[in-house]
């Protein structure tokens, strides 16, 4: 640029000179001759300057490229520098935070540690100024807390007490019952204290979850449902009792006789064999004395039900098959079943005689002479006088004409100690009417003197 400015400034320079000079000594030829030649010059010069300014202009785009190869080279440097900024910022920012957070730390650490010892210099001298009230209270309560748990005790003690005799008496009453169910499935014996410690044992019972029922418990609350005359209960909790795992054969085989005595009462006679035949199954092949006694009970009650259903046949095999089994025993309780079976088979024959007709026809006499047989049988084994087995005896003498023995065996069973009185009376009378036959009258006859002589004596 400063070479371009120098010739410029010559150029201007030589011309100012020459153009004096002209107008003072030159013509007009000589003028354009000059001319000429200057022109010349002048056409030379601007074509060397031409040059010069083109060299120049290369020059500049030269200079213009390496400056923009260095602006290029500068950038790429400016930039990897703010990238290395910026990530010792980031650093720089992640360590200022964390120190911050120590600070923190340590400040929080320090202000708890100082509230804790500011505290239990507090509560120290707290203790210090109140220890003598503190320990006053501690005392007081310490002497509420020994008379409460002296009354707890107490009153412990009082429950166990309690529960342990309405146990105690709900378990008399159930063996009391159990007495009666076996000899004569009644509850007349059961006194109002028997009653009352069964419904209070029920009661506690009924509060407990069912899942966790002893056989004892479902056998309570079986007893507490029969007494009260809950006979559909009863049935239920004794089948209940007879589930309950590890309960004992014994016990098993007499809660299902239970079950049965209660389906009895409530004429359920098909439900009622169903249960004797359970038993059965169950036991008929044991050979403990409890329980071949519970197999004989099970098939006399057996028999009877078939009785009540009119199935003569089935009850008959049914009381021989009791006959055959236990005839020779010589243990009072099966001995006494033997002689129920005994009965049970001359009533059925009794009945069955009658279906046929009456005494004058030959299969009839064939079956009035078995039963009375059996009867005579049931007699000799029975411990004590039976009346309902005299007063059958009595019905079939009467039927085959012995009047004399018949009115012996009546009057003899009225006054027997065992089903004999109004009991026998009623139960006579309802005999007679089941398959009438002329021949009853006579039997009515007997039966209504022989009562009233009864009557008349106890007056």
């Amino acid at each position: 640029m400063k070479r371009l400015l120098a010739m410029s400034l010559l150029l201007a320079s030589a011309a100012i000179a020459q153009a004096a000079t002209t107008s003072s000594v030159a013509s007009d030829n000589e003028l354009n001759a000059f001319k000429e030649l200057q022109q010349s010059k002048w056409e030379a010069q601007k074509e060397l300057q031409s040059k010069d300014i083109e060299a120049v202009r290369q020059q500049i785009a030269a200079v213009d490229k390496r400056v923009d190869d260095q602006l290029a080279q500068l950038g790429q440097s400016v930039d990897r520098f703010g990238m290395v900024i910026s990530v010792l910022g980031i650093a720089i920012t992640v360590l200022l935070v964390s120190v911050g957070l120590l600070g923190y730390r340590n400040a929080q650490s320090d202000a708890k540690q100082a509230a804790t010892d500011a505290a239990k210099n507090s509560a120290e001298e707290w203790l210090k100024s109140n220890t003598t009230n503190l320990n006053a209270q501690i005392e007081t309560l310490e002497k509420k807390a020994a008379q409460v748990h002296g009354q707890m005790d107490q009153t412990k003690q009082s429950v166990i007490e309690h529960e342990a005799k309405f146990k105690q008496e709900a378990e008399e009453a159930s063996r009391t019952l159990q007495e009666h169910i076996n000899k004569i499935g009644s509850v007349t014996a059961m006194n109002n204290d028997q009653s009352q410690a069964l419904a209070s044992r029920d009661s506690e019972l009924k509060n407990i979850n069912e899942d966790s029922y002893s056989f004892d418990d479902w056998n309570t609350r079986a007893f507490a449902a029969y007494s009260a005359g809950k006979l559909d209960d009863a049935a239920y909790f004794w089948a209940k009792a007879s589930n309950v795992p590890n309960a004992g054969a014994t016990n098993v085989a007499q809660v299902l006789f239970n079950r049965g005595i209660s389906q009895a009462k409530l004429n359920q006679h098909e439900a009622e064999i169903a249960t004797y035949d359970e038993v059965l199954r169950r036991f008929d092949e044991a050979t403990e004395p409890a329980l071949i006694e519970q197999v004989a009970r099970a098939l006399v009650n057996k028999g009877t039900a078939q009785g009540h259903l009119n199935q003569y046949e089935a009850a008959i095999a049914t009381y021989d098959e009791v006959l055959r089994r236990f005839g020779e025993a010589t243990e009072p309780a099966l001995r006494e079943q033997v002689a129920r079976a005994a009965n049970g088979a001359g009533f059925g024959r009794l009945l069955m005689a009658k279906t046929l007709g009456g005494p004058n026809e030959p299969a009839a006499q064939l079956l009035l002479q078995a039963a009375l047989a059996n009867l005579n049988d049931g007699a000799a084994r029975c411990i004590q006088p039976n009346g309902m087995l005299l007063g059958n005896r009595a019905y079939v003498q009467c039927l085959l004409g012995n009047t004399t023995a018949a009115e012996g065996d009546f009057a003899a069973a009225l006054r027997a100690p065992v089903n004999g009185g109004r009991e026998l009376y009623e139960e006579t009378l309802k005999d007679l009417d089941k398959h009438p036959l002329a021949e009853d009258a006579n039997m009515r006859a007997l039966v209504e003197h022989a009562w009233a002589t009864y009557q008349s004596e106890r007056a």
